[in-house]
């Protein structure tokens, strides 16, 4: 099956999938992973402006909560994350295959306050709905429970300049051991407050994200409790092999959008639908050597963005 096309995305909050191949464990958390994880979003974020409201990066898959202003910054935001991503990562754990199952899947969540906040909380359970930590902050790897629960709004961490360490150690012009820490610099990843909470104050913010948290550790312990179940334990997370893999990788076809209220997500649909219909037609106008007029916000053949006009996505 085709990957989807892109549309719809501009000006709303959209939510990022991305997994590994097989599954892998090539995300699992240690140090050095979660500083380049960070690093790495913080450069991506300050090359493109991305808008970033969550982040969670479990071991073979992670989600983030973005407010894009149009397709191509996404486009760009993705495509200089994973593939850094992939390249400090497979380097690190010496694995030379294709590092992402496929292309990220961004899908649209509407304005309904209800569902941002379902999307918040899925992002949030992360680890915990699993039977991995027993708490959302408990989990080893990169996610924002801390900064949203207290109002933090930086991740930090760094970013490797490789571009200036291979240029350095190609001109042979200094007499000096180079070592890696000469070539890292400092990336910070600042986190917007969500679409949902905007004019509410700091502290108003991480109130509400402390009672998510707390509602999410009660059904999530309580679920536990009644399956006779136990937590894998941040020790065994850390102690994975990062080529291995779970034997079953539970797969579910995505949804167009994410809303509340059918209404709402039938709206969403068919606002897609139309727009998967638009440039189908202009598509097939281009193949046929005819003129064709793309939809605003989508990629025509060979890949040139078509930009908004200046009234914005609407």
């Amino acid at each position: 099956m085709g990957r989807p096309i892109r549309g719809c995305l501009a000006g709303h909050l959209v939510e990022i999938t991305t997994r590994t191949i097989h599954g892998r464990f090539l995300l699992r958390p240690s140090s050095f992973v979660n500083v380049a994880i960070k690093g790495t979003l913080g450069r991506a974020q300050r090359y493109t402006g991305m808008r970033i409201c969550a982040a969670v990066f479990l071991s073979n898959h992670y989600h983030l909560l973005v407010v894009p202003e149009s397709e191509e910054q996404l486009a760009r935001f993705m495509q200089f994350l994973n593939s850094n991503l992939a390249r400090q990562l497979g380097r690190l754990h010496s694995w030379r295959e294709k590092f992402w199952s496929r292309e990220y899947r961004a899908i649209p969540v509407s304005d309904e306050p209800e569902a941002q906040i379902e999307r918040f909380r899925y992002l949030l359970e992360h680890g915990v709905k699993e039977n991995l930590v027993e708490r959302p902050d408990n989990w080893p790897g990169v996610q924002c429970v801390h900064e949203l629960t207290s109002g933090g709004r930086f991740f930090h961490g760094m970013w490797h300049e490789r571009t200036a360490e291979y240029e350095v150690r190609r001109s042979g012009k200094t007499e000096e051991k180079l070592r890696r820490r000469d070539f890292l610099t400092a990336e910070s990843t600042e986190l917007s407050p969500p679409p949902f909470l905007e004019g509410k104050t700091a502290k108003e913010a991480s109130r509400f994200f402390r009672a998510l948290v707390r509602d999410i550790e009660r059904e999530w312990r309580a679920s536990r409790q009644q399956a006779g179940k136990s937590v894998l334990g941040r020790d065994r997370i850390e102690r994975q092999n990062p080529h291995d893999h779970p034997s079953h990788v539970r797969r579910s076809r995505a949804p167009i959008a994410h809303a509340f209220g059918p209404e709402v997500y039938n709206q969403m649909r068919e606002r897609y639908r139309a727009f998967v219909n638009r440039y189908r037609l202009a598509s097939e106008s281009f193949r046929a050597g005819l003129k064709a007029q793309f939809p605003e916000g989508s990629f025509p053949p060979p890949g040139r963005f078509v930009p908004y006009a200046r009234a914005g996505p609407g």
